[in-house]
C-alpha cells in the first residue's frame, strides 16, 4: 500500500512544482553523499535502475557530476513521465524500459539500485555478478517496517561493502559495494 501511495506521490511530483521541491529536499542529500562516497564524476558511465516517474537520482546525479545516465524503469507510464521530465529541465538523461533483473550492466562505472525495485536481492546478486571490476554499486536500505511496505528486502551481502548512513524518515542506509 505504501508502495503505491509513494509511486502516486511521485507522479505528483512530476506535475506539481511544490511537490517536486518536496521531493527533491528529500534526496538531495542523500544522493549527494551517495555521489561523494562512490567518487562519481564526469567520466562516470552510471545506470540507475528502478528510477520511476520522478527521477531525481538521476537528474541530481547529471547535474552534480556531469556523468553519462541510463535510467530504467520497468513501469512503461514512469518512463514516458520520466522521459518528459527531462525533456522539461532539458536535461540529456537516456530513459528505457528494462527490467533490472536482466539488464546489461558490463558497460557502466555505477550502478545505483533505488529503494523500491525488486526482487531486490535477486536484482543485486546479478548485477553484482555480471559488472565490471572496478565497478561500483549503489543500493539503498529502508528503515524497519517501511521495507515491507517497499516490498524490498534487507539486503547484507559479504561484499567489499562500505555503508553510509542516511537520516531520513524512510531510508536507514545507502550501500556501496565495489568489485574487484
Amino acid at each position: 500500500m505504501f508502495y503505491e501511495i509513494f509511486k502516486l506521490f511521485e507522479k505528483l511530483a512530476t506535475k506539481i512544482r511544490f511537490f517536486n521541491y518536496l521531493y527533491s529536499f528529500i534526496y538531495v542529500d542523500l544522493i549527494e553523499k551517495e555521489i561523494n562516497v562512490a567518487f562519481i564524476s564526469s567520466k562516470d558511465k552510471v545506470l540507475h535502475i528502478g528510477c520511476g516517474s520522478c527521477p531525481i537520482t538521476s537528474e541530481l546525479i547529471v547535474k552534480k557530476t556531469g556523468a553519462t545516465v541510463t535510467a530504467i524503469d520497468c513501469d512503461s507510464n514512469a518512463v514516458k513521465i520520466a522521459r518528459q521530465h527531462f525533456v522539461n529541465k532539458n536535461i540529456s538523461v537516456k530513459v528505457e524500459k528494462a527490467n533490472g533483473r536482466d539488464y546489461s550492466y558490463g558497460s557502466f562505472d555505477v550502478i545505483v539500485v533505488s529503494h523500491g525495485v525488486k526482487p531486490k536481492k535477486v536484482i543485486l546478486e546479478n548485477i553484482f555478478s555480471k559488472m565490471k571490476n572496478g565497478a561500483r554499486l549503489i543500493y539503498r536500505n529502508p528503515k524497519g517496517v517501511l521495507g515491507y511496505w517497499y516490498y524490498s528486502e534487507e539486503c547484507v551481502f559479504l561484499w567489499d561493502e562500505r555503508v553510509i548512513e542516511q537520516k531520513k524518515i524512510s531510508f536507514r542506509e545507502s550501500v556501496l559495494a565495489i568489485k574487484k
